[in-house]
Parts: structure tokens; sequence; C-alpha cells
């Protein structure tokens, strides 16, 4: 490694390195795998071909072997020296010095403690301390799921467990146990099934005074492996147990000061909970009185007393006490089905709300139809009891709340309307949310409560998910409810919770049997006697639901009957059976109806008159199979009744029922009733509705899922609708593009494309006009991201699909006609095709004048726009961008505007109009912002960085570009790797560091082809390397006698100017007569590429030194003149100081009066400004 840098590369959590103590820019995900594989077996090879199977997981693009090179070249600049990571035959090494990969440092530690342990403790804990000090999270936390990662991920784990244990010796033998019990009982809480560290804490409790503690520590672990699985405690653990019951005089340790109990935390030890006061929280007022009322529901199950259930409690207020510190906690009461779960939460739900906090009450249902719904739940409830002034203080400005709540904007008027695109609407609210979460806890601290999280749906998991990684202060606790063992695994709602535990950040409180004096309890406040407790606990198996419901009918009392859950079912089977068939036959249809059991729908379903339907329901009540809920609803009053019920009806009644269910919601279906509900319904049905019309209800719900951003749903959705398609080449088509949409939205550019490229296919064949239009569009979507990609190859296949598409639709589609042609414009950009863009766009601007329509006009401008991208028509395209930005403003349609804003950026920086461009980049930033996507926020990143290049600004411009690499590889691809590269490029340029670049540069110019910019770069790396032969028969190939090999593009001029610097260093003459008479009529521009990612000054300047190499030095010095006041006026010091130096070099070689004067005054500003800025002159 290079002697001027420190390097510490860390795999010990998230991976990551330091260079000097400096984070170093790691870049994207595959970029930091392409680094962990490496560091796995530092010092040894690892082949290309190995490492692109790893990274890549077996499926690996045409690409990879050249952008794994490039990934290897950035971490070499990252790391700071290019032997860092060193090519050895078919491989690379990561080369790094001794003690510089924390797991060396780690392994090192505990190797060198372990035999200290028994003759120097105090030496050994200090090692261990320091060892253990280097985990930072789980280790290769980027990577552990990837299958080349796991074994090391397990191996390290392990030994980070055995070296705790180890750490707890040197403790133990130091006679700190009461230190030692205090840690390893939150170790044995986070293992309980790793019996070295139940053994340590039963010593450790049995030499601080606590042998009833031990004991019970062994009899919770006996517990637990009995249950979980079905083996005995070792025969160690089970002779320690005996030697603690006997007082064994060898358990006995040494005696030490240090076994007092410390004064503050202890090294490598959390604080006890109450030792210290908690962290400040972020502002909040103090609450004073109760917060917002309870949910009726909530309220009514805290009624009754609580027994049984102290310690529960008291664990949950501990973990309010964190979130009150002002970091977002969860908590997770277990239990199976009846254990009291609810019951528990909902009081402590009443006791924080007593104290001023707010309670916000979800309960996600099993059928888990719609989308977010415990969070519209409690969000619902929430805002339904706030004030109107109050409501609209929380919601006026989070409009995207109206994607979880569609009554918002009736309830406050005053509610922004605006929709953001389904690109970014999901992470809009996902951030509203949490937004809103956090501000609002600054007023009164949060309790979000979602019962029975086992059935939650994975969107509303994910938004949890957004909620609690979110680095905002926030007094947040979320309790979820999860009935165990689960009917059903839910993956998400696993990953998520073992990640927050295996991060240390959950609390697991278990609802579990109820105990004799419990039981006595519940036994005596109903009037009966306390001895019954042993028999109906055993026969109940302390299930809190049962026994509650055994003494509530009066079954039991004499300790005697049949297993609680034969016994519960036949309660529940006589109880059905008395009610009359009518009353029976409404609680089947409630049962099934859920959630929207109305009167009116049990009417329809049930084809009976009122009348009759309100006389069942009332024998139903009467008899506690129903209960009408407050908001006009009869359900059932426990779910365990509910499905007693559906577990009754056979298949076809069932499915018979559902088709009555689904007929009375379409018949009264209003905006309470769901398309994903009446599609769960309809498809439940099966063969009694028509195929057609399950797969409408079916197609519907994957389009209204896609509307609320539940994109996983949608996938759902789709494959239930599939086999109903099947046949039926419209419906499949109409099927495809809603795929197409969610895989978009999702980031699956790969299945978007397959899906919508379906979808064209399959609406070729129906004939349908529009049909094709809507697959058509879908394809381009599909690959444009934002906007659309630039500097690619044309899809040919596409643009002959938009062509055909356009000629089938009938005059009156306007929209479609305006959209396609539009469309067709982008998909041609950067391919040469001018005619076809130019007939595309002037056609689309002529329907959408006609329509009058804002966003139709607004789309066509910016298609014109694009139709006009070559150098000579700037004067016509840059107010064609101020009037699309204008358009696109009426029409509210905000995706289009910052699309619209960043081209017209791009023209004024080409103009001159630097000021302008910087206003307009403020607006963009301000707009975007309300997004909060980073599919803008990237393109924002690269114009800031841009300017800072341009401004000298080096260190802030690098910082700024690798954040926008580390974001934007996601949402932009490619584009993003090009712009961070054309970046780095230039300020390698400046920083006279082109030579470390070459390898970088043949790489890009290898995997984009369609893009000669970069062998113009190739061409100047070349001959900073001194490589001249190579350089020059680049630039040969690019320049000709005839002209320049360059596209008439975005690129065109960065490409050009830099050619000039290569003739120049080159001494190509005939090549710089040529680059200046291609230049000259522009000479009032700045060379600026694409979207802005790179800029090279005033287009004057290269014209002047094309000028000086020609030998025409009258012109030379015109030009550069112009080119000094040019670049003074825009701030641009790099392209100052180069003009001062070029303009100083032609005068010394005119030698006209004065012109030594000048000379030397033009130099010194140059030498002045570039020690200023850390720049370098070189050959190029």
């Amino acid at each position: 490694m290079s002697e001027q840098s420190h390097v510490d590369v860390r795999l010990l959590g998230p991976i990551a390195a330091f260079r000097d103590g400096e984070p170093a820019a790691l870049g994207g995900p595959r970029q930091r795998a392409v680094l962990a594989r490496l560091a796995l077996v530092a010092g040894q090879v690892v082949m290309i071909d190995r490492l692109i199977d790893d990274v890549w997981a077996g499926e690996p693009p045409p690409t990879a072997t050249n952008t794994v090179q490039s990934y290897v070249s950035l971490l070499r600049r990252a790391l700071g020296s290019p032997d860092a990571i060193r090519r050895d035959g078919p491989g690379y090494v990561l080369a790094l010095p001794a003690g510089a990969l924390d797991v060396h440092r780690f392994e090192a530690g505990v190797g060198a403690a372990t035999p200290l342990v028994d003759t120097d403790p105090a030496a050994a804990l200090d090692l261990l301390d320091a060892a253990l000090g280097e985990w930072r999270g789980p280790c290769l936390a980027d990577v552990c799921d990837e299958e080349w990662a796991r074994a090391a991920a397990v191996r390290w784990e392990e030994l980070r467990l055995g070296a705790t244990e180890l750490r707890y010796d040197a403790l133990l033998a130091l006679g700190r146990a009461a230190e030692a019990a205090s840690g390893l009982e939150r170790l044995t809480d986070e293992h309980p099934l790793r019996e070295g560290f139940v053994k340590r804490l039963m010593l450790a409790l049995y030499r601080a005074g606590r042998q009833a503690d031990a004991l019970r520590a062994f009899a919770r672990t006996r517990h637990v492996l009995a249950e979980e699985l079905g083996l005995d405690p070792t025969p160690e653990l089970q002779a320690l147990q005996l030697a603690i019951l006997d007082h064994d005089p060898s358990l006995a340790g040494p005696t030490s000061p240090a076994a007092r109990a410390p004064e503050g935390p202890v090294r490598g030890i959390p604080p006890v909970a109450g030792t210290r006061a908690p962290a400040a929280a972020p502002s909040p007022r103090a609450p004073s009185g109760p917060g917002l009322p309870l949910p009726g529901a909530v309220a009514r199950a805290a009624r009754p007393a609580l027994v049984g259930r102290d310690r529960h409690l008291e664990t949950l207020e501990a973990v309010w006490a964190g979130a009150l510190a002002g970091r977002p906690r969860v908590a997770v009461v277990d239990g199976e089905a009846g254990a009291g779960k609810t019951t528990l939460a909902a009081h402590f739900a009443a006791r924080v709300q007593a104290a001023g906090a707010s309670v916000l009450w979800g309960r996600a249902s099993q059928d888990a139809i719609v989308p977010f719904e415990p969070l519209v739940q409690a969000l619902r409830a929430a805002l339904n009891a706030l004030t109107p002034a109050t409501r609209e203080r929380v919601i006026a400005d989070r409009p995207a709340m109206a994607v979880l709540l569609p009554e918002l904007p009736q309830l406050v008027p005053t509610m922004r309307a605006e929709r953001p695109p389904a690109e970014v609407e999901r992470h809009l609210l996902f951030e509203t949310v949490t937004d809103l979460l956090a501000t609002e806890s600054a007023v009164a601290p949060i309790l979000l409560v979602v019962d029975d999280v086992q059935w939650a749906d994975t969107s509303t998991v994910r938004l949890l998910e957004h909620v609690l990684r979110d680095d905002r202060p926030s007094r947040v606790m979320l309790l979820l409810t999860e009935r165990v063992p689960a009917e059903r695994r839910h993956p998400e709602l696993d990953r998520l919770l073992l990640g927050l535990a295996r991060d240390g950040e959950l609390t697991r409180v278990e609802a579990g049997a109820l105990d004799d004096e419990a039981v006595g309890e519940l036994l005596a406040r109903a009037g009966r006697p306390r001895e019954g407790a042993g028999p109906l606990r055993e026969i109940t198996g302390g299930n809190a639901f049962f026994v509650s419901e055994v003494i509530a009918s009066g079954m039991g009392r004499d300790g005697t009957g049949t297993a609680v859950p034969e016994s519960i079912r036949a309660m529940l089977t006589a109880r059905l059976d008395r009610l009359p068939p009518a009353s029976a036959h409404i609680v089947s249809l409630a049962a099934v109806a859920g959630q929207h059991a109305t009167l009116p729908v049990l009417v329809a379903a049930s084809e009976r008159p009122a009348d009759e339907v309100l006389d069942a329901v009332d024998v139903a009540v009467a008899a506690g199979l129903l209960r009408e809920d407050g908001a006009g609803r009869l359900v059932t009053p426990h779910a365990l009744v509910r499905y007693a019920v559906l577990d009754r009806l056979t298949g076809p009644r069932r499915m018979a029922h559902h088709r009555r269910i689904h007929a009375a919601l379409c018949q009264a279906a209003g905006d309470e009733v769901t398309a994903v509900e009446l599609a769960h319904h309809a498809l439940v049905a099966g063969e009694g509705l028509p195929r057609a019309e399950r797969f409408t209800a079916a197609l519907a719900a994957a389009e209204e899922a896609l509307g609320r951003v539940a994109y996983e749903e949608v996938a759902e959705w789709v494959e239930r609708a599939r086999p109903l398609a099947a046949g039926e080449a419209g419906d499949a088509a109409r099927l495809a593009t809603v795929e197409s949409a969610a895989q978009r939205a999702l980031g699956d550019r790969e299945r978007a494309e397959g899906a919508a490229r379906r979808a064209w296919l399959l609406a070729q064949s129906t004939g349908d006009p529009i049909l094709q239009a809507r697959a058509a569009e879908s394809w381009v979507l599909a690959i444009s991201g934002v906007g659309f990609d630039f500097g690619q190859r044309a899809v040919p296949e596409l643009t002959a699909a938009l062509e055909a598409a356009i000629a089938a639709l009938p005059d009156d589609a306007v929209e479609h006609q305006v959209w396609l042609r539009s469309m067709l414009v982008a998909a041609l950009v950067d391919t040469g095709e001018f005619v076809r863009q130019e007939t595309a766009s002037v056609e689309a601007l002529a329907i959408a004048e006609e329509s009058r329509d804002a966003a139709l006009m607004a789309s066509a401008l910016y298609a014109r726009r694009l139709a006009l991208w070559r150098r000579d028509r700037l004067r016509q395209r840059l107010p064609i961008g101020f009037e699309a930005i204008a358009h696109a403003r009426r029409a509210g349609d905000l995706h289009l505007e910052l699309t619209a804003m960043l081209v017209t950026m791009i023209d004024l920086l080409e103009s001159g109009r630097i000021d302008e461009q910087l206003a307009m980049l403020d607006e963009f930033e301000q707009r975007a912002a309300r997004l909060r996507s980073p599919l803008y926020d990237v393109y924002a990143q690269f114009l800031r960085s841009c300017r800072l290049v341009v401004t000298g600004e080096y260190t802030e411009a690098e910082r700024i570009a690798n954040e926008a690499l580390a974001s934007g590889l996601a949402s932009h691809g490619p584009n993003t790797e090009t712009a961070h590269a054309g970046q780095m490029f230039c300020m390698a340029w400046d920083r006279g560091q082109l030579v470390d670049l070459v390898e970088l540069v043949e790489v890009m110019a290898a995997t984009y082809e369609a893009m000669p910019i970069w062998r113009v770069a190739l061409a100047g790396a070349l001959v900073a390397a001194g490589r001249d032969d190579e350089a020059q028969a680049v630039f040969d190939a690019l320049v000709t006698a005839g002209g320049l090999a360059l596209p008439d593009n975005s690129l065109f001029f960065t490409g050009a100017c830099f050619l000039v610097e290569v003739a120049r260093a080159l001494g190509d003459r005939a090549g710089a007569a040529v680059l200046r008479r291609t230049l000259e009529p522009y000479a009032g521009r700045v060379a600026i590429t694409g979207l802005g990612g790179v800029g090279i000054g005033p287009v004057a300047r290269y014209v002047g030194v094309a000028a000086h190499v020609d030998g025409d030095l009258e012109a030379a010095v015109r030009y550069l003149t112009q080119a000094v006041a040019e670049s003074t006026a825009h701030g641009s010091r790099p392209f100052t100081a180069r003009a001062h130096r070029d303009l100083a070099a032609v005068l010394t070689e005119r030698g006209a009066p004065g012109d030594a004067e000048a000379a030397t005054e033009h130099a010194a500003r140059a030498a002045a400004l570039a020690a200023e800025l850390g720049l370098v002159f070189g050959r190029i």
C-alpha cells in the first residue's frame, strides 16, 4: 500500500473501509460485494470467473467482466493505491498490510487472550474487549445472505460468541460476579439455547449470592430445550445445577474489590435499566393529561382487570422508556391464539395513553385483503378523533396520506390534491408516514400497535421496517402482537424480526400460560373458589381466552371436562346448532363478509326481506355470536368464532356464500368497498362466477394495489389472475401491462421489459389499437426509468412497435397519439435518425395544440426539445424547454415538469447562462424534494458536483458524486456509472492523475461502444501515460480529413473539445485544423455533456488552442482572450487558469509589442489559480 495512506477494511458489520481515518467511497452494493469477496481470502487469488459468479449469484450480465474491472479500478482509487487490489493471472488479490483487516485483528486478539484467561485474566479481559470492539453489527451485513458469504458469517459469529464467553470467564476469574451476571442475563435472553452462556450465568448468579435465580435460570433453559428441541440439558449443566443445590465449595470464586457492584456503566456491558437517566428526546413538549382517546374496542379490551401479567407490563414499560428517550423501539407480544396478547397490549396502551401518549391501533386480518390494512385502521381512527383544526395541521401538507385514506381530501379541504407518479408514490408514502410519526411524537409520544401482525400484508411490513430503520429522532414505540405458531409463515415479517433481534433492537414478551395464582384470581373475581385453579389450569393449559370462556360459560365448575380446544369448539358448535336456520345462515354470511357485514349487504346476500334479517340478527346477537362494532357492521365477537363458523361450511357452501357476498358488494359498491375485496370474494366463489367476471375483478385488484403502491400485492394478484387469462390474448395483454408497471416500480427493469414485450405481442394478436398503444407505452416506460436513457443503443423492435401502434390508432385517441409519438422521439435519441425524430415531434405537437390539453402539450414540447438536441439547434430548443415547463405546471404533472427542467438546465449551461441555470437548479431541488425520490435527487447531485468541479472545489465535488453513485445505481443503472466516471475523469485531469485512469477508461470504452466519448477520453489518458502511438491511433480514428467520427448529439462538444487537447499534446496540426473548423461556429457555447454530468469550459478556449496548433496566432489570441473573459464570468476557475496559461503561451510565441508583459501577467494569474486549486498543468 502507499506510504501516504493508512487503510482499514472492515467486515465485522456493514462492509466499510477507511483511508487515513476517513470513510472511503466504496460505491454500490455489487462494488462492495467485490471488495468483501476479495477480503474473505485476503492475500489469495480469486479467479475472475468465480468473482463474477458470486457477485451476480450465477446470473451475470454480458458485460460482467468489464464491470468487475471497472469496480476494481474504482476500489483502488477509494483505497488510495493501485496496489491495493493486484491483478494476478486470471484473478485478483486484495493485498493489505498486516492489521488492515478487522477480522484479522479480531482473531489475533482472541487468540492472544485465550491462554491468559486462567493466568492473567485482567490482561485477557483487555484483549477481549479490544477484539469484540471491532464488531459494529452483524458481520458482512450487506452480503450475509449470499451463499459465498454465509459460511464465513456463521464462523465469525460463532467466534464472537465464543470470545464473549471467554470475556465472562475473565470477569468471573477477577471476582466480578455481579457485573458478569448483569450482562449474561441479557445474553441468555438473546441466545436461550446456548448453554455456554447459561452455565456462566448460573455460576455468576450463585457467586453473587443469588442461588434461587441461578436455579431459575437452569429451569428456564430446561423448559426451552424441551419445548423447542425435545432435548435435556447437557450433563455438564445438570451437574452444575446439583452443585448449586449442594452449595459445592468448588463453586466459590475469588473475592476482589471489583466484585462490588460498579458505580457507573461497566466497560463493554450496557448499563442496567435505571442506572442512568435516558438520553434527551427530540425537543418534546411534556405530555399533560391523556392523549388521543383510545379506540372503543381497545378501551373495552382494557376494561377488565389484568391478572398474571405484571412482569410483562414492566418489560413493556422499559421499552417505552427507551422510546421516550428519542429512538424508536419495538416489542413483540407473542403467544398462542387466546393467550391474552391483545388484552395485554390494550392494558399497556391504556397506561401510556393516560400518561399523555397517543395510541394508534390497527389489526391485521387473516384474509389480508386490503394493503396496509392495520395502518389504515390506526390512522383513520386517530385522525377521526382529532379536531378539524388539528387534523388540518397534521394532514394538509401530506397529500401522500390519501393513498392510505382516500377520504382525506373530503375531511381536509385544504389538503393538496396532487398525486405523485407511480414510480415514486410508494417511496413518498413511506417517507410521509415516517415523517408524520417522527414529527407528531415530538408533541406527544406515540404507541403504534399492530394486532395479529402475523397476518399483516407485505406492504405493511415494509412500511413498518421503513419507520424503524429511519434515523430521525422520534418518540415512537411499535408494539406487535403475534400468534405463534402461525398458521402460515410470513417470510417478510420473519426477516424483519430476525434482523431486529440480531441488531439487539427487538424485545420479545411471551404471553404464556397463566399460572395457578392468576387462574385462581380469575375464579375469585367470578365468585368461584380459588381451589379450582389447578384443575382448571390443567384442562385449559392456562390459555387466558379459554380460561375466561370456560369461567364465563359456567363450564368446568368442578374442574373436570374435556380438553379445552375441543370444549371451546363444542361450545361454539352447540351455540350455532341452537340458532334458528335463518340466524345460522346470517352468521355464516357475516363470517364470510368479514368487515363488510353491514345490514344492507346481509339483506342482499341472503335474498330475504330486511325484517327477517333483522330478526335473525337479533337472535344471533343475543346468542353472543354476532355483535355490532359501532361502525354499522355485524361481526363475530372474536376471530376464533368466525373461524369456527367458516370451518363448518362445506366447500360448495363457502363458494356460494362468497358469490352472494360478491354480488351484494357490487350492488352496494361505494368508496368503502375496494377492488381488492371484491376480487377476493370473486375468486373464492370459483366457478360460481363466469371466468370473465373473475378475471376482471382480479385485474381491477391488481390495478388498485398498483395505485396504492402495494407492489408486492400486485404481483400476487397477477399470479392469481394469470390462469383466468389463459387463451384470452386481450386479457393476458392487459394483465402483462399491469405486471410490467409493478416490476418497474419495484426496480426490476428486466422483468418489467419482459412483461411489456409480452403485452405487445399479445396486443398485436387482438387487433385492438388502444390495447396495442398501452402495450407499446408500457414497453417504453419499462426501459426508460425517469425520462429516457441516453447514450444507449436504440431497440429496433421497440421503435417499430411504436410506429405500428401509431399507425393503428384511430384519430380520436388523442392522448395515445401524442404519448406514442413523444415516446418514439425519446427512443430515437442518439440514433442519428433526425428525420424520424423531426416528423414524430412535429406531429405530436400539432395534435397536442389542437387538443389544448396542458399535459399533452408538455409531453409534445418535451419531445420536440429532444428532437432538436443537435449542436446547431440550441436557439430553437431553449425556449421550447421553458414552454414545456410552463405547460407541465399548468397540468400539475410534477414528474414531467422536473424532466423538462433537466433538459432546460443543460441548454442554459451550454448557452453560458450560468446564473439562470443555478437558480433553476435551486428550484429543481426544492420541487423534487416534494417527491423525496432518488430518481431526481441523483440528477441534482450530479449537476451540483459538476458545478463544484468547474469551480475547483474537488473534495466536495467528489463527495457528492460518490453519494450520487451510491444512490443512483438502483434507479438509473449504467447512466449513473457513466456520469460518475466522467466526473472522476475531469477531476483526475485537473489533478494531473489521468495516468491512473487508463484501465478504467479502457473498460468504459469497451463497455459503452455506442458512446465514442469514452474513446476520446482514452486518447487523453494514453497521452498522459506517455503511450503516444496508441493515442495517435485512437485520435486518427476519431478525427479525419472529412470530419469527426462523433455523433451529433449531447456529447458532441465535450468530445470535440477534449480532442483539441489531444491534438496539441500529439502536435497533430492537421487534426487541430479539422477540429477548429468544426468548433469555430460555436465559439460562444460552453462544452457540457448529456444531462450535465461533465462540463469542460467555454468552447472558445478550445478553438483558440486549435488555432494555435494550426499556426494562426492572431485567431488564437482572439479566442483565448474571449475564453478568459467567459471563464471568469462563469466562475469556472480551473478553465480560467487554463485559458490564462494558453494565452500566455500564444503571446510569448507571437512576440508583438506588449506581448511579453501581457504573457507574464497571464502566466502569473494561471500559476496563482493553479496553486490555489491544486490544478496540475500536464501534457494534456
